[in-house]
């Protein structure tokens, strides 16, 4: 890897909201539940993300596992990590 490189985290989205509240509450719920949840600000929303993956391949194994308890479904993007 060279110090230009650009590592990227894959996330799980589960939610998407106008308003800060409903997602604080359900990123709350899910801690709670012993996940590793939080808000990602993006274009005006506030989504409620699951997890951070290093492989696109980890992130597909754990959300076949849980799409379940996914509400609302999900999608999956990717944050820089630096």
């Amino acid at each position: 890897m060279t110090k230009h490189s650009i590592l990227f985290i894959a996330i799980i989205f589960i939610a998407s909201y106008e308003i800060k509240k409903p997602a604080q509450e359900k990123v709350a719920r899910w801690n709670e539940s012993g996940f590793q949840a939080s808000i990602v600000e993006a274009n005006n929303y506030f989504r409620v993300s699951l997890g951070e993956y290093v492989s696109i391949k980890d992130t597909d194994n754990f959300a076949d596992r849980m799409w379940e308890a996914f509400e609302c479904g999900y999608w999956i993007g990717k944050i820089h990590s630096n």
